[in-house]
């Protein structure tokens, strides 16, 4: 996410948050390593109740358990 942060993209992926599963199923396509790290990572922000207003970032030792 610190990536889309830099690129500038985090304001397109706030506001349409189906762009995260569309940029993974594009990496997944072109760039399958890649893919498979961005599709786990969105997959760990889902289990983390990762947000957009947060920049779907999330404190790990903050974790409710």
């Amino acid at each position: 996410m610190r990536f889309l942060i830099a690129v500038g993209l985090m304001t397109l992926v706030q506001k349409y948050p189906w762009v995260l599963f569309a940029t993974s199923f594009l990496l997944l396509a072109f760039v399958y390593p890649l893919g498979i790290a961005f599709t786990a990572t969105g997959i760990a922000a889902i289990t983390y109740n990762a947000r957009g207003k947060d920049q779907f970032l999330v404190d790990l030792d903050k974790r409710d358990v």
